[in-house]
């Protein structure tokens, strides 16, 4: 059985009912299965809109930072 590599994003998004998030994996598995150059854009996305989720469920300000550091404190 072929898991997505966005599983995980899936599981996340099951839980907190982010439609932003659903519709960005959408985009980002529909990039994937034809190579489209914005397939790792998207994939940032999804990372991006999950760190800034954990980052206001714990009430950590989170405005202008890149992704590594978004990640970081996430």
């Amino acid at each position: 059985m072929i898991i997505s590599p966005l599983e995980h994003a899936h599981d996340f998004q099951k839980i907190f009912g982010l439609t932003r998030l659903a519709t960005t994996i959408d985009k980002a598995e529909a990039a994937l299965g034809t190579l489209e150059p914005e397939t790792i854009d998207y994939c940032k996305c999804v990372i991006e809109i999950i760190c800034k989720h954990i980052l206001s469920e714990r009430g950590i300000p989170y405005d202008d930072l890149k992704l590594p550091k978004l990640v970081k404190l996430a």
